[in-house]
Protein backbone atom coordinates (compact mmCIF):
# COMPACT_ATOMS: atom_id res chain seq x y z
CA UNK A 1 0.00 0.00 0.00
CA UNK A 2 1.79 3.60 -1.03
CA UNK A 3 2.38 6.37 1.61
CA UNK A 4 -0.90 8.32 -0.26
CA UNK A 5 -3.00 5.18 0.39
CA UNK A 6 -1.95 4.68 3.84
CA UNK A 7 -2.99 8.00 4.35
CA UNK A 8 -6.31 8.01 3.08
CA UNK A 9 -7.21 4.66 5.23
CA UNK A 10 -6.05 6.76 7.88
CA UNK A 11 -8.29 10.28 7.57
CA UNK A 12 -11.55 7.31 6.52
CA UNK A 13 -10.63 5.32 9.67
CA UNK A 14 -10.57 8.72 11.70
CA UNK A 15 -13.68 10.27 9.96
CA UNK A 16 -15.31 6.77 10.52
CA UNK A 17 -14.88 6.58 14.26
CA UNK A 18 -15.73 10.25 14.83
CA UNK A 19 -19.11 9.46 13.13
CA UNK A 20 -19.98 6.14 15.28
CA UNK A 21 -18.35 7.98 18.19
CA UNK A 22 -21.09 10.93 17.97
CA UNK A 23 -23.64 7.91 16.84
CA UNK A 24 -23.17 5.54 20.16
CA UNK A 25 -23.87 6.08 23.67
CA UNK A 26 -20.31 7.53 25.66
CA UNK A 27 -21.47 3.85 27.86
CA UNK A 28 -20.96 1.62 24.33
CA UNK A 29 -17.78 3.11 23.72
CA UNK A 30 -14.04 1.77 25.02
CA UNK A 31 -11.28 3.72 24.49
CA UNK A 32 -8.20 1.51 24.09
CA UNK A 33 -4.54 2.65 24.56
CA UNK A 34 -1.42 0.88 22.74
CA UNK A 35 2.19 2.01 21.90
CA UNK A 36 2.95 -0.94 19.16
CA UNK A 37 4.47 0.43 15.69
CA UNK A 38 4.48 -0.48 12.12
CA UNK A 39 3.67 -3.69 11.38
CA UNK A 40 1.97 -4.80 14.55
CA UNK A 41 0.25 -1.58 14.95
CA UNK A 42 -1.68 -2.06 11.56
CA UNK A 43 -2.35 -5.98 12.52
CA UNK A 44 -4.12 -4.85 15.93
CA UNK A 45 -6.12 -1.91 14.38
CA UNK A 46 -7.34 -4.10 11.66
CA UNK A 47 -8.56 -6.77 14.52
CA UNK A 48 -10.39 -3.64 15.87
CA UNK A 49 -11.88 -2.74 12.67
CA UNK A 50 -13.33 -6.46 12.25
CA UNK A 51 -14.71 -5.99 15.75
CA UNK A 52 -16.48 -2.80 14.99
CA UNK A 53 -17.90 -4.04 11.97
CA UNK A 54 -19.55 -6.57 13.83
CA UNK A 55 -20.06 -4.92 16.49
CA UNK A 56 -19.85 -7.66 19.23
CA UNK A 57 -22.22 -6.38 22.74
CA UNK A 58 -23.19 -3.28 20.89
CA UNK A 59 -19.70 -1.71 21.57
CA UNK A 60 -17.12 0.19 20.05
CA UNK A 61 -13.51 0.02 20.36
CA UNK A 62 -12.10 3.66 19.39
CA UNK A 63 -8.11 3.11 19.73
CA UNK A 64 -5.66 5.51 20.41
CA UNK A 65 -1.63 5.23 19.88
CA UNK A 66 0.99 7.14 21.35
CA UNK A 67 4.49 6.46 21.92
CA UNK A 68 5.89 4.03 24.47
CA UNK A 69 7.00 7.32 27.06
CA UNK A 70 4.29 9.02 25.98
CA UNK A 71 1.68 6.84 27.06
CA UNK A 72 3.37 5.55 30.32
CA UNK A 73 3.36 8.86 31.29
CA UNK A 74 0.17 9.55 30.33
CA UNK A 75 -1.00 6.27 32.86
CA UNK A 76 0.99 7.12 35.35
CA UNK A 77 -1.05 10.56 35.45
CA UNK A 78 -4.50 8.93 34.88
CA UNK A 79 -3.71 7.22 37.87
CA UNK A 80 -3.51 9.54 39.71
CA UNK A 81 -6.27 12.07 38.23
CA UNK A 82 -8.62 9.39 37.06
CA UNK A 83 -8.48 9.99 33.13
CA UNK A 84 -7.34 6.12 31.82
CA UNK A 85 -8.77 4.44 29.01
CA UNK A 86 -11.20 1.19 29.44
CA UNK A 87 -8.00 -0.87 27.99
CA UNK A 88 -4.27 -0.83 27.53
CA UNK A 89 -1.46 -2.63 25.70
CA UNK A 90 1.44 -1.83 28.47
CA UNK A 91 5.06 -3.90 29.26
CA UNK A 92 4.86 -6.10 32.22
CA UNK A 93 7.38 -3.63 34.33
CA UNK A 94 5.33 -0.81 33.52
CA UNK A 95 1.94 -2.80 34.82
CA UNK A 96 3.61 -3.27 37.87
CA UNK A 97 3.92 0.49 38.44
CA UNK A 98 0.06 1.01 37.98
CA UNK A 99 -0.58 -1.86 40.28
CA UNK A 100 1.72 -0.52 42.96
CA UNK A 101 -0.95 2.81 42.33
CA UNK A 102 -4.27 0.74 42.76
CA UNK A 103 -4.91 1.87 39.19
CA UNK A 104 -5.74 -1.55 37.48
CA UNK A 105 -8.38 -4.06 38.03
CA UNK A 106 -7.39 -7.82 38.91
CA UNK A 107 -8.53 -10.26 36.51
CA UNK A 108 -8.74 -13.42 38.43
CA UNK A 109 -12.46 -12.84 38.96
CA UNK A 110 -12.73 -12.45 35.49
CA UNK A 111 -11.14 -15.15 34.05
CA UNK A 112 -13.05 -17.66 36.65
CA UNK A 113 -16.41 -15.79 36.48
CA UNK A 114 -18.78 -18.89 35.92
CA UNK A 115 -20.73 -17.09 33.61
CA UNK A 116 -19.40 -18.28 29.75
CA UNK A 117 -19.30 -15.19 28.27
CA UNK A 118 -16.86 -13.91 31.09
CA UNK A 119 -14.69 -16.50 32.21
CA UNK A 120 -12.90 -18.74 30.32
CA UNK A 121 -13.96 -22.64 30.19
CA UNK A 122 -12.04 -25.69 31.39
CA UNK A 123 -11.53 -26.20 27.29
CA UNK A 124 -10.48 -22.69 27.15
CA UNK A 125 -7.72 -22.95 29.46
CA UNK A 126 -6.89 -26.38 27.64
CA UNK A 127 -6.49 -24.30 24.70
CA UNK A 128 -4.69 -21.77 26.01
CA UNK A 129 -0.88 -21.79 25.90
CA UNK A 130 0.82 -21.87 29.70
CA UNK A 131 2.14 -18.74 28.87
CA UNK A 132 -1.02 -16.60 28.56
CA UNK A 133 -2.11 -17.36 31.89
CA UNK A 134 1.15 -17.02 33.68
CA UNK A 135 2.53 -13.95 32.51
CA UNK A 136 0.74 -10.86 34.25
CA UNK A 137 0.69 -12.09 37.21
CA UNK A 138 2.60 -10.14 40.32
CA UNK A 139 4.67 -11.47 43.71
CA UNK A 140 1.85 -12.55 45.36
CA UNK A 141 0.15 -14.77 42.34
CA UNK A 142 -2.74 -12.16 41.25
CA UNK A 143 -3.65 -11.61 37.47
CA UNK A 144 -3.13 -7.74 36.50
CA UNK A 145 -2.56 -8.75 32.54
CA UNK A 146 -3.01 -10.89 29.45
CA UNK A 147 -0.48 -11.14 26.91
CA UNK A 148 -1.55 -10.37 23.20
CA UNK A 149 1.45 -12.77 21.64
CA UNK A 150 4.98 -12.19 22.14
CA UNK A 151 8.17 -13.40 20.96
CA UNK A 152 10.78 -16.22 22.71
CA UNK A 153 14.03 -17.08 22.39
CA UNK A 154 14.16 -19.93 19.76
CA UNK A 155 17.10 -22.29 18.34
CA UNK A 156 17.68 -22.23 14.39
CA UNK A 157 19.77 -25.15 13.23
CA UNK A 158 22.20 -25.66 9.80
CA UNK A 159 20.68 -29.24 9.04
CA UNK A 160 23.72 -29.49 6.67
CA UNK A 161 26.19 -29.35 9.26
CA UNK A 162 23.82 -31.46 11.37
CA UNK A 163 24.31 -34.05 8.53
CA UNK A 164 27.95 -33.38 7.85
CA UNK A 165 28.56 -34.68 11.75
CA UNK A 166 26.31 -37.87 11.49
CA UNK A 167 23.66 -36.31 13.90
CA UNK A 168 19.84 -35.88 12.79
CA UNK A 169 19.14 -33.68 15.15
CA UNK A 170 20.30 -31.48 17.89
CA UNK A 171 20.30 -33.39 21.25
CA UNK A 172 17.61 -32.76 23.52
CA UNK A 173 19.80 -32.70 26.66
CA UNK A 174 23.06 -30.67 27.92
CA UNK A 175 25.59 -33.47 28.18
CA UNK A 176 24.49 -34.72 24.85
CA UNK A 177 25.15 -31.65 23.23
CA UNK A 178 28.62 -31.18 25.02
CA UNK A 179 29.64 -34.05 23.55
CA UNK A 180 28.45 -33.26 20.02
CA UNK A 181 30.38 -30.11 19.99
CA UNK A 182 33.36 -31.60 20.82
CA UNK A 183 33.08 -33.40 18.31
CA UNK A 184 32.29 -30.95 15.67
CA UNK A 185 35.04 -28.54 16.56
CA UNK A 186 37.60 -30.71 16.70
CA UNK A 187 36.99 -32.09 13.63
CA UNK A 188 35.21 -29.11 11.67
CA UNK A 189 38.18 -26.41 11.51
CA UNK A 190 36.77 -23.14 11.87
CA UNK A 191 33.34 -24.20 12.33
CA UNK A 192 31.91 -23.49 15.52
CA UNK A 193 29.03 -25.19 17.85
CA UNK A 194 27.29 -21.93 18.92
CA UNK A 195 27.94 -18.57 19.74
CA UNK A 196 27.30 -16.76 23.16
CA UNK A 197 26.39 -13.23 22.67
CA UNK A 198 27.01 -10.55 26.17
CA UNK A 199 23.61 -10.06 26.69
CA UNK A 200 20.63 -10.46 29.44
CA UNK A 201 18.29 -12.76 26.97
CA UNK A 202 21.45 -15.28 26.04
CA UNK A 203 22.08 -15.27 30.18
CA UNK A 204 18.39 -16.35 30.53
CA UNK A 205 17.90 -18.32 27.76
CA UNK A 206 20.70 -21.01 28.95
CA UNK A 207 19.79 -20.32 32.69
CA UNK A 208 16.72 -21.59 31.73
CA UNK A 209 17.92 -24.17 29.95
CA UNK A 210 20.05 -25.53 33.25
CA UNK A 211 16.93 -25.46 35.50
CA UNK A 212 17.29 -22.52 36.89
CA UNK A 213 14.63 -20.11 37.99
CA UNK A 214 15.84 -16.43 38.17
CA UNK A 215 12.90 -14.73 39.81
CA UNK A 216 10.22 -16.20 42.55
CA UNK A 217 8.12 -14.53 44.82
CA UNK A 218 11.28 -14.56 47.21
CA UNK A 219 13.23 -12.24 44.65
CA UNK A 220 16.05 -12.56 42.62
CA UNK A 221 17.89 -15.93 42.88
CA UNK A 222 20.94 -15.26 40.53
CA UNK A 223 23.16 -16.87 42.57
CA UNK A 224 21.88 -20.50 42.88
CA UNK A 225 23.93 -23.25 41.98
CA UNK A 226 22.09 -23.90 38.43
CA UNK A 227 23.39 -20.53 37.37
CA UNK A 228 26.97 -21.46 38.39
CA UNK A 229 26.61 -24.44 36.62
CA UNK A 230 25.58 -22.31 33.38
CA UNK A 231 28.48 -19.84 33.41
CA UNK A 232 30.68 -22.52 33.69
CA UNK A 233 29.26 -24.42 30.76
CA UNK A 234 29.45 -21.85 28.61
CA UNK A 235 32.77 -20.38 29.64
CA UNK A 236 34.23 -24.00 29.31
CA UNK A 237 32.91 -23.87 25.75
CA UNK A 238 34.41 -20.84 24.64
CA UNK A 239 37.63 -22.08 25.61
CA UNK A 240 37.65 -25.25 23.88
CA UNK A 241 36.42 -23.51 20.65
CA UNK A 242 32.93 -25.09 20.66
CA UNK A 243 31.54 -21.92 21.32
CA UNK A 244 32.55 -18.36 20.42
CA UNK A 245 31.98 -15.09 21.66
CA UNK A 246 29.77 -12.06 19.86
CA UNK A 247 28.44 -8.96 20.18
CA UNK A 248 25.20 -9.56 19.88
CA UNK A 249 22.38 -12.00 18.88
CA UNK A 250 22.06 -10.16 15.55
CA UNK A 251 25.27 -10.58 15.48
CA UNK A 252 25.40 -14.29 15.82
CA UNK A 253 23.01 -14.58 13.23
CA UNK A 254 24.67 -13.20 10.35
CA UNK A 255 27.77 -15.47 11.55
CA UNK A 256 25.22 -18.37 11.46
CA UNK A 257 24.15 -17.21 7.71
CA UNK A 258 27.95 -17.81 6.48
CA UNK A 259 27.23 -21.85 7.16
CA UNK A 260 30.07 -22.08 9.48
CA UNK A 261 28.06 -21.99 12.81
CA UNK A 262 25.89 -25.69 14.17
CA UNK A 263 22.65 -23.41 15.82
CA UNK A 264 21.83 -19.85 16.69
CA UNK A 265 19.65 -18.13 19.36
CA UNK A 266 17.57 -15.89 17.85
CA UNK A 267 13.80 -14.22 18.78
CA UNK A 268 11.09 -15.63 17.12
CA UNK A 269 9.79 -12.53 15.36
CA UNK A 270 13.30 -12.46 13.63
CA UNK A 271 13.41 -15.53 12.13
CA UNK A 272 11.98 -13.55 8.58
CA UNK A 273 15.16 -11.28 8.49
CA UNK A 274 17.07 -14.44 9.26
CA UNK A 275 15.53 -16.65 6.55
CA UNK A 276 16.66 -13.65 4.10
CA UNK A 277 19.93 -13.43 4.93
CA UNK A 278 20.46 -17.41 4.94
CA UNK A 279 19.13 -17.55 1.40
CA UNK A 280 21.19 -14.78 0.08
CA UNK A 281 24.35 -16.31 1.55
CA UNK A 282 25.23 -19.99 2.07
CA UNK A 283 21.48 -21.41 1.57
CA UNK A 284 21.70 -24.25 3.96
CA UNK A 285 18.64 -26.21 4.95
CA UNK A 286 17.08 -24.94 8.32
CA UNK A 287 15.35 -26.74 11.28
CA UNK A 288 13.97 -25.15 14.73
CA UNK A 289 14.73 -26.44 18.03
CA UNK A 290 14.66 -25.08 21.81
CA UNK A 291 18.07 -25.07 23.84
CA UNK A 292 18.76 -28.28 24.80
CA UNK A 293 18.02 -28.89 28.65
CA UNK A 294 19.45 -30.88 31.44
CA UNK A 295 18.92 -34.52 31.16
CA UNK A 296 14.90 -35.57 32.71
CA UNK A 297 13.85 -31.52 32.54
CA UNK A 298 10.97 -30.22 30.23
CA UNK A 299 12.55 -27.74 27.90
CA UNK A 300 11.79 -23.97 28.23
CA UNK A 301 12.66 -20.70 26.92
CA UNK A 302 12.09 -17.27 28.03
CA UNK A 303 9.25 -15.16 26.28
CA UNK A 304 8.71 -10.90 26.40
CA UNK A 305 5.14 -9.81 25.82
CA UNK A 306 3.08 -6.85 26.57
CA UNK A 307 -0.18 -7.65 28.43
CA UNK A 308 -3.45 -6.12 28.12
CA UNK A 309 -4.54 -4.22 31.41
CA UNK A 310 -7.82 -3.15 32.54
CA UNK A 311 -7.36 0.34 34.71
CA UNK A 312 -9.95 -0.03 37.56
CA UNK A 313 -13.24 1.57 36.87
CA UNK A 314 -16.96 0.30 37.21
CA UNK A 315 -17.56 -3.06 37.44
CA UNK A 316 -19.84 -2.22 33.87
CA UNK A 317 -16.99 -0.78 32.18
CA UNK A 318 -14.67 -3.77 33.48
CA UNK A 319 -16.36 -5.84 31.90
CA UNK A 320 -16.92 -4.42 28.76
CA UNK A 321 -13.21 -4.04 28.07
CA UNK A 322 -12.67 -8.32 29.60
CA UNK A 323 -14.97 -9.23 26.63
CA UNK A 324 -12.56 -7.30 24.02
CA UNK A 325 -9.64 -8.83 25.48
CA UNK A 326 -11.33 -12.40 25.35
CA UNK A 327 -12.30 -11.77 21.81
CA UNK A 328 -8.90 -10.69 20.74
CA UNK A 329 -7.93 -13.92 21.98
CA UNK A 330 -10.13 -16.36 20.30
CA UNK A 331 -8.84 -18.72 17.56
CA UNK A 332 -9.50 -16.71 14.85
CA UNK A 333 -7.99 -13.46 16.32
CA UNK A 334 -5.32 -14.49 17.66
CA UNK A 335 -4.41 -16.88 14.32
CA UNK A 336 -4.34 -13.78 12.13
CA UNK A 337 -2.39 -11.69 14.62
CA UNK A 338 0.37 -14.67 14.79
CA UNK A 339 0.18 -14.38 10.83
CA UNK A 340 0.47 -10.83 10.78
CA UNK A 341 3.31 -10.49 13.29
CA UNK A 342 5.27 -13.54 13.33
CA UNK A 343 4.20 -13.35 17.11
CA UNK A 344 3.19 -16.69 19.36
CA UNK A 345 -0.50 -17.38 19.07
CA UNK A 346 -2.54 -17.57 21.93
CA UNK A 347 -4.06 -20.91 21.75
CA UNK A 348 -3.00 -24.39 20.56
CA UNK A 349 -6.18 -24.25 18.07
CA UNK A 350 -4.17 -21.50 15.98
CA UNK A 351 -1.35 -23.76 15.30
CA UNK A 352 -3.49 -25.90 12.52
CA UNK A 353 -4.17 -22.46 10.69
CA UNK A 354 -0.54 -21.35 10.39
CA UNK A 355 0.69 -24.78 8.68
CA UNK A 356 2.05 -23.89 5.39
CA UNK A 357 4.05 -26.37 2.67
CA UNK A 358 7.35 -27.99 3.67
CA UNK A 359 10.12 -26.57 3.23
CA UNK A 360 8.81 -23.02 3.39
CA UNK A 361 9.48 -20.47 6.02
CA UNK A 362 5.63 -20.54 6.94
CA UNK A 363 6.25 -24.21 7.50
CA UNK A 364 9.50 -23.25 9.71
CA UNK A 365 7.86 -20.67 11.39
CA UNK A 366 4.69 -23.07 12.06
CA UNK A 367 7.20 -25.22 13.70
CA UNK A 368 8.86 -22.72 15.84
CA UNK A 369 5.40 -22.04 17.13
CA UNK A 370 4.36 -25.79 17.86
CA UNK A 371 7.80 -25.93 20.28
CA UNK A 372 7.72 -22.32 21.62
CA UNK A 373 4.18 -22.16 22.60
CA UNK A 374 4.62 -24.89 25.60
CA UNK A 375 8.13 -24.22 26.78
CA UNK A 376 7.78 -19.81 26.35
CA UNK A 377 8.36 -18.62 29.81
CA UNK A 378 7.18 -14.97 30.32
CA UNK A 379 9.37 -12.48 32.22
CA UNK A 380 8.20 -11.65 35.95
CA UNK A 381 6.10 -8.78 35.95
CA UNK A 382 8.38 -6.52 38.66
CA UNK A 383 8.99 -2.74 37.84
CA UNK A 384 12.56 -3.32 38.01
CA UNK A 385 13.06 -6.28 35.64
CA UNK A 386 15.13 -4.05 32.88
CA UNK A 387 17.59 -3.06 35.06
CA UNK A 388 18.14 -6.48 36.29
CA UNK A 389 18.80 -7.46 32.88
CA UNK A 390 21.52 -5.02 32.58
CA UNK A 391 22.92 -6.64 35.36
CA UNK A 392 22.67 -10.15 34.22
CA UNK A 393 24.21 -9.23 30.92
CA UNK A 394 26.96 -7.91 32.91
CA UNK A 395 27.33 -10.84 34.59
CA UNK A 396 27.66 -12.94 31.56
CA UNK A 397 30.45 -10.45 30.55
CA UNK A 398 32.54 -10.47 33.42
CA UNK A 399 32.32 -14.25 33.82
CA UNK A 400 33.28 -14.74 29.84
CA UNK A 401 36.52 -12.03 30.76
CA UNK A 402 37.84 -15.03 32.87
CA UNK A 403 39.64 -11.98 35.17
CA UNK A 404 36.84 -13.00 38.05
CA UNK A 405 35.58 -16.11 39.94
CA UNK A 406 32.22 -17.06 38.96
CA UNK A 407 31.02 -17.34 42.33
CA UNK A 408 32.26 -13.98 42.75
CA UNK A 409 30.28 -12.07 40.04
CA UNK A 410 27.33 -14.10 40.84
CA UNK A 411 27.27 -12.32 44.65
CA UNK A 412 27.78 -9.00 42.99
CA UNK A 413 25.08 -9.84 40.61
CA UNK A 414 22.70 -10.72 43.41
CA UNK A 415 23.29 -7.99 45.47
CA UNK A 416 22.42 -5.50 42.81
CA UNK A 417 19.50 -7.17 41.20
CA UNK A 418 17.85 -7.61 44.31
CA UNK A 419 18.32 -4.02 45.25
CA UNK A 420 17.15 -3.25 41.78
CA UNK A 421 14.24 -4.82 41.72
CA UNK A 422 11.53 -3.01 42.89
CA UNK A 423 12.97 0.47 41.22
CA UNK A 424 11.30 2.74 38.91
CA UNK A 425 13.40 1.37 35.25
CA UNK A 426 10.61 1.65 33.21
CA UNK A 427 12.67 5.15 31.85
CA UNK A 428 15.36 3.66 31.32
Amino acid sequence: MSAVARCIRTALGIVLALAVIACASPSRVLVLWHSLDNKRAQVLEALIDRWNAVNPHGLIIVPERRSPMQQHQAMLEGAVGGRLPDLALVEPDQASLYVQRGALTNLDGLVNNSDPTLGWSAEDRQDLFPFVLQAGRDARGRLFGIPQGGRAQAVLINQNLLRANDLTSLPSDLDALGKACARLASVNLGTACFAVASDSMTFEAWALAHGAQLYSSDGVQVGAAPVSTMLQFLLEAVRTGQAYRTLSQARAVSEFASGRVLFVLLWNTDLDAAWREIQSQAKFDLATALLPSQQGQAQATPSQAPLWVIPAKPRERVEAAWRAVRWLLETEQTTLYAEGTGELPARTSALERLQGEPNTLRALRHALFQQLGPAARPEPMVSGWSCVRDQLAAALRRALSEQENIPDVLLDTQVSAQRLLFEDCTGE
